[in-house]
């Protein structure tokens, strides 16, 4: 961007560069199976990335990170999920008992869906104002490899940020860290949150009721194994909670339901 150009034509630039910076790629692929025997199956996988520059920190501040270089601000969408695969199926069992049995043994079906999705991307925050604009949008310095953890051992930190360094460090310092008038040099959204992996599972018995009626009673566990499904919610820097997941998805779930159809 040229520092001299009028407004009009920095707004004009920015409106190019944004219209012309979102890609976003899709493989999709669905299998419906219908067994014998009452038993059915759907299985869909997404494979997917999509690049931008403006969703997230760009959708609450009016500014890019480097405004001499918005490309460092490219990077995974925060909604982009890389990953998903969702299995369906239910199972009608088998019920053949006649008289008054019958009400007891058939019409039975149990179900379930399980879900596995990679995590949404997001971006660590030094907040030490490196670049000395004032936007909080500032970067760590990467110095070395930042592996994963697991979020479920104490403490739930998702990733070692020993090699991120956070403090500023003023010229002709020996100190390592972000050097001044630096924005740092991670990418944007180059780190990604705790997927999911989840379990609903269904049960249910219909009595028949004559010819137009049934009542049905069903029982519904969402999250049937009480999975722990961490969410991270803090990349800034200079919190008390930095790099730590501090909330979690709904634990189990159970749901009752009886319905009458006429």
């Amino acid at each position: 961007m040229d520092p001299n150009a009028s407004p009009t034509e920095t707004a004009q630039l920015l409106t190019n560069l944004s219209n012309g910076s979102s890609t976003s790629h899709e493989l999709q692929v669905t299998v419906d199976h219908r067994l014998a025997s009452g038993f059915n199956l759907r299985a869909a996988y997404t494979l997917g990335k999509t690049i931008d520059l403006t969703s997230g920190f760009h959708a609450r501040f009016s500014t890019f990170t480097n405004p001499y270089d918005l490309s460092f601000d490219r990077g995974p969408a925060d909604f982009d999920v890389h990953q998903r695969v969702v299995a369906s199926g239910f199972y009608e069992l088998p019920g053949h008992r006649a008289g008054f049995g019958r009400l007891f043994i058939n019409n039975w079906q149990v179900g379930g869906i399980a879900t596995f999705q990679t995590g949404t991307p997001f971006t660590f925050f030094s907040d030490n104002n490196s670049s000395g604009q004032g936007t909080n949008l500032d970067r760590p310095w990467r110095v070395g490899p930042v592996p994963k953890l697991d979020v479920r051992k104490p403490g739930h930190y998702l990733y070692d940020t020993t090699n991120l360094l956070t403090n500023v460090v003023a010229p002709g310092d020996d100190e390592p860290g972000v050097p001044m008038f630096t924005f740092g040099n991670i990418g944007r959204n180059s780190f990604r949150a705790p997927g999911i992996s989840n379990f609903d599972l269904s049960l249910l018995k219909r009595f028949p009721l004559g010819e137009a009626r049934l009542l049905e009673f069903r029982v519904e566990l969402f999250n049937a194994f009480n999975h722990t499904q961490y969410i991270f919610t803090n990349p800034n820097a200079a919190a008390s909670t930095y790099d730590q997941a501090t909330q979690a998805r709904d634990p189990r779930l159970i749901q009752l339901a009886l319905k009458f159809y006429y």
